[in-house]
This record gives C-alpha cells, structure tokens and sequence, in this order.
C-alpha cells in the first residue's frame, strides 16, 4: 500500500476507533479499547498492542488490555504490578509527556538497559509507546510491539496515535469522575453541593467529544483544502473553540456553587499581567477598528500579591465585553493607586468603552446566573451572562466587588478596586512597552461617568 493511501485508511481507522472510545462509559470502556487495540494491530502489523494503567501514585504499572496476533504469546499475566523503578526511563519519558518509539531494540542506549531487560525475554524487535493523559495528568500509555519483523511507525502516524490517546485519557478522566461524583453525591448533605458537583461533571462531560472535534479540526485544516473546505472548517474550530469557552465557564461557575474555587496567590508583576490582558482582547479591537488604550499610574510600577490566573481572568473578561459591545470609538483600561496602609496597595481598576451602553431596568440581570441584559443581546453577541458572575464572585473572594456606570447609547464604565500586600517596587527603567498603551500620573480619578464620557 503506497504512504498516502495507508495515511488516509489509518486516519479514516483511528477516527473510527475515537469515535468508539469518546460514546463508551464506564461499564464498556474496557471491552471497547480492547476492540479499538485489535483493530489498530491488525491494520497495523504489529504483533501485541496493549494499555498499561498507571496506580495513582505511579509506583507501579499494570496491563489491563492486550490484543495479541496469533501464534503470538501473551504477557498481560507477567505484567501486573510493576515497580516503576525496574524500568525508570520509560515512566520519566512518559510522565514528561514524550511517546517512546524504539526502531530496534538491538540499538537501544546502554542507559536503557533496565528496559531491554523486560523487552528481550518478550522477542520484541520493535515498539512504539504513547503516553495516555489529559490536563497534565498521566494515567498510563498504549503501546505496539513487533516481534517477527520490524515495523516502522512514520511521524503522521504517530501523531495520529496521540490524538487518539489524547482522547482516551479524556475518557478515563470521565470515568474517574464519574465515580468521584457517585460517592460524593452520596455522601452530600446539600442537595445544592450535589447539583453543583454534578454540573461540574457534566462540563468535562461535554468536553471529551469536544476535545476530538478540535484535534481533527485541526488536523483537517492543515491537509490539501479547497477555498469553501478551508472556510467551513474554520468555523468549525472556531465554533467548537467558542463552545470550550463556555464548557470553562460552568465549569468554573459550579466550582464556585460548590465552593470548591480556591485563590492561589504568589508574586506578581501588575504591569506584565496587566499587559497581557490586553494582548488577549487586542486582535479582536484591531478587527472592528476600535481604539484599545492602556493607561496605567506609574507609581504602581510594583510586585503583588494576588492569584494571577483568576485576576488576569476578570480583566480580560471586562475587556472582552467592553470590545465585544463597542462598534465605534475606544475602550480604555485604566489602572492607578488610590492609596497605601501597612504595607498594602489599593489599586483601582477601570475599563470604559464607547459601546452600546445599559439601561437601568437592565442592570439588574447582569450578575445574575446565565442573564443578560434582553433576549436581543444573546441572539445578536452571543454569550451565556456567566462571565460577569464568575468575576465579581472571584473579586468577592479576593476582597472586591465589579461597579457599573453606564448610559444607554454613551458607553459604561466597569470597575472594582483591590487590597493587595505590595512585595517590592520595579524600577521605572524595568518597564518594557510592549503593548499600546502609555504611563501617566492618572488626573482624573474623581471624574463623574458623564464627565469621562464627554472626553471621547
């Protein structure tokens, strides 16, 4: 079979094999990856595939599933709880996330002797082994032996193989949680704690088969495309991206119900975390001709201390409305001190725009669970009204609250102002202009909403 047409079987056969793993559950997930592992060795040429489940402190290895060509022995028996240190390199380059692809065992490194020690007595020629993981968390890896001729594994096909992997590891993720969630529902005492931690479940529910849309996505969009093709599967990804944004939402919404969002603080430079934020939402300005400006108070030219992940989250958040309802004009992020105690700053942060603007009956449904201002809103920019939500609960953990101003037709103004302990200054030579923005002394801080709209 020529290479082009062995890549498009392979491809048709993994997305048949993907297909079987994302719609199994818990009770036929162990039937249908022997399934997926047969028909992978057959199509293949290999004589053994199999999975090894990794215990979870990752001391030891087991083989679970196994597919064996015939005339070929087994070994599923003799591989049941393996030290992880009787063969060390293998675990190191499988928890760094890196697949295992030996061409011949004959020339494997002295350093791997360990390895080939377990490999030999199996004949294996030749294998390949990939790491089965999601969100940085290794749960085992799927391999392929050879042992009566040697079988070259090219870079498509191997990449192939970690997109199917990918999605197993999604899988038994879902599976894991699924169990967790059991228990605690079972164990709850609120009746609200069990909701929420089922929403939470059904977030990384939606996300297994969604995870595979985006990987083939990807992987299509980068093949021979017509100009029609390559437009549809654009929207495609850009849709399924969309719908991930949304899955993250819930997902931090339910953990927020359920009390499970925690705050880890560490030093942060404000400036460059700042920056970034704007970085984020720029392209998007940039796109509807909009003027995006970062004006920030040089006297916070500082380290704090503060969660940049979940800080970092409610600028962008703001930025991304303010962009998102502005057809016209700018959006401002300003950002200055507006005093010092003990050793602690208080900054405050405000993001003006020249949008669309809210009414007053409006205001009410904006930080309130899955609201938006009207119906119109939603059907016109989409959205699900948990954006606002999440980040004024996250600003209510760390102290703050967001702040409306606002005319219908003039543009709004969100705010919230921080306590944050300062852990040093930055000297103002550190400052490194990166984005569109400018430092200044802050004049107008005492300036009604009217005043600022004026200005534009």
């Amino acid at each position: 079979m020529k290479s082009s047409e062995f890549y498009k079987a392979f491809n048709a056969l993994l997305v048949e094999c993907t297909s079987l793993i994302i719609q199994s559950n818990d009770e036929n997930f162990s039937d249908r990856l022997d399934a997926v592992l047969s028909k992978i060795g057959e199509f293949s040429g290999v004589d053994r595939a199999y999975y090894f489940e990794f215990s979870e402190s990752k001391l030891t290895a087991s083989n679970t599933n196994e597919w064996c060509k015939a005339g070929v022995d087994p070994q599923i028996e003799y591989l049941q709880d393996l030290p992880s240190e009787i063969f060390p390199n293998w675990i190191q380059t499988m928890i760094t996330g890196d697949e295992i692809y030996i061409e011949d065992l004959e020339r494997l490194p002295s350093n791997w002797a360990p390895e080939k020690e377990i490999l030999e007595p199996q004949g294996i020629k030749s294998l390949l082994s990939i790491p089965v993981r999601e969100s940085e968390v290794l749960y085992g890896f799927i391999g392929f032996d050879a042992v009566h001729q040697f079988v070259e594994w090219t870079d498509d096909s191997r990449h192939l193989l970690r997109i199917l992997a990918d999605n197993i590891g999604s899988v038994v993720r879902r599976n894991l949680q699924n169990k967790e969630l059991v228990l605690k529902t079972t164990m709850a005492n609120s009746a609200n704690k069990a909701k929420s931690e089922f929403l939470a479940n059904m977030s990384h529910e939606l996300r297994t088969p969604l995870n595979g849309v985006i990987g083939f996505g990807e992987l299509l969009k980068s093949t021979k495309l017509d100009g029609v093709q390559d437009q549809y599967v654009r929207h495609l990804n850009d849709s399924a991206l969309a719908l991930m944004e949304l899955i993250n939402q819930i997902l931090d919404f339910s953990k927020i119900e359920a009390g499970k969002m925690k705050l880890v603080k560490e030093k942060v430079d404000l400036l460059k975390l700042l920056e970034n934020a704007v970085s984020l939402v720029r392209q998007s300005a940039i796109q509807k001709k909009i003027s995006l400006e970062f004006d920030f108070d040089k006297s916070l030219l500082l380290d704090i201390e503060a969660d940049p992940v979940r800080l970092r989250q409610v600028v962008v958040n703001l930025l991304s409305n303010a962009v998102k309802f502005t057809h016209e004009g700018k959006v401002v992020l300003r950002v200055f001190k507006t005093g010092e105690l003990d050793g602690n700053v208080a900054l405050r942060v405000e993001i003006a725009d020249t949008g669309i603007g809210i009414s007053e009956d409006q205001k009410q449904f904006l930080f309130t669970a899955f609201g938006q201002a009207d119906t119109s809103t939603t059907k016109k920019y989409g959205g699900s009204g948990l954006g606002l939500v999440i980040s004024n609960n996250l600003l209510e953990m760390m102290g703050g609250a967001i702040t409306l101003e606002s005319e219908l037709g003039k543009g709004s103004v969100f705010s919230f102002e921080l306590q944050c302990k300062e852990l040093g200054k930055r000297v103002v030579n550190e400052f490194s202009s990166v984005g569109n923005h400018r430092l200044v002394d802050v004049l107008t801080r005492n300036q009604s909403f009217a005043d600022q709209v004026k200005q534009y």
